[in-house]
């Protein structure tokens, strides 16, 4: 992500080091708040990225790969083919907003395999931007996670948010004897959680090329393009930057784009992105024996 990506996805900078997901994608209904936009069903999401479905993808500068868990969750790994046990991930959850009653791309967590560390997202402010409208979707308090992405959508949106992010509580619990120096560095200590702000416009594209696929398939496809850029106050700006508060936050202004990937029909994630980034293949190990295999 993260994706992408990365997928693709937030809270990025702090993790750029972690492109990687876990995918977890609960069936669910719009229940067509009131006063609201319904969701207008042209482009879904899920038809973009591999999602619910075991697949496996090499790009230029990595590999991802989704294995679905069980019914409802899928796993979307990122990282070094030949570091395959250290890939990381994200936890992300199709679900009816329960402020607007849209269905959403749900961001609820990242998790570092190579030190099984659950980093917690929390939301203190989000919005929804498109035909020149600004939307509330601040999830309620207590809710675990982010608004990433709309289900369904009838055409281009973007999506800012501004939150925290610390080492899940359970995760802190499972550790052997008093808390250490390195715990509380590392988010145990709840006083400590980091800040961020993360934006992405998706832009849905009838046909973009890629030159690198030598995978079955046309070379170009219709797409999702995702541009972002994210902040945290550990690392500050990637991938872009913006104007900053008196309180040294991002206030969504100014905001310039520096980091983008597309997610095509029918391949997956960085089917093309930044700095020359492409997709030489993805396959559904399922369907092809050999690439099952393939660890």
């Amino acid at each position: 992500m993260t994706t992408p990506l990365s997928r693709s996805r937030p809270w990025r900078r702090l993790f750029v080091w972690m492109m990687s997901g876990l995918v977890v994608l609960t069936a669910a209904r719009d229940s067509g708040a009131a006063g609201l936009e319904p969701d207008i069903g042209r482009y879904r999401y899920q038809d973009y990225a591999p999602y619910g479905r075991e697949a496996r993808g090499t790009f230029k500068f990595g590999q991802w790969a989704t294995v679905p868990a069980d019914a409802q969750t899928t796993m979307v790994h990122w990282g070094d083919p030949k570091r395959w046990n250290e890939a990381n991930v994200e936890e992300h959850a199709i679900v009816v907003h329960p402020v607007d009653g849209r269905r959403w791309v749900w961001v609820r967590a990242y998790k570092d395999q190579k030190v099984n560390r659950r980093y917690a997202i929390q939301t203190s402010r989000a919005e929804l931007i498109r035909n020149g409208r600004v939307e509330d979707v601040t999830p309620p308090v207590g809710m675990e996670g982010q608004p990433y992405a709309l289900a369904e959508f009838d055409g281009p949106f973007t999506v800012r948010v501004w939150g925290t992010v610390s080492q899940d509580p359970r995760v802190c619990a499972t550790r052997s004897g008093p808390p250490s120096a390195d715990t509380k560095e590392d988010g145990c200590d709840p006083m400590k959680r980091r800040r961020w702000f993360w934006q992405h416009t998706i832009t849905p594209l009838e046909s973009v090329e890629n030159p690198c696929w030598v995978g079955s398939g046309a070379k170009a496809r219709a797409v999702l393009r995702q541009d972002e850029v994210w902040w945290d106050s550990n690392g500050g700006w990637s991938r872009g930057a913006g104007n900053l508060d008196g309180a040294g936050i991002p206030d969504g202004t100014g905001l310039r784009y520096e980091g983008m990937q597309t997610i095509a029909k029918g391949a997956g994630f960085v089917w093309t992105g930044s700095n020359g980034n492409c997709l030489y293949l993805s396959v559904e190990p399922g369907s092809d024996p050999a690439a099952a295999s393939t660890k």
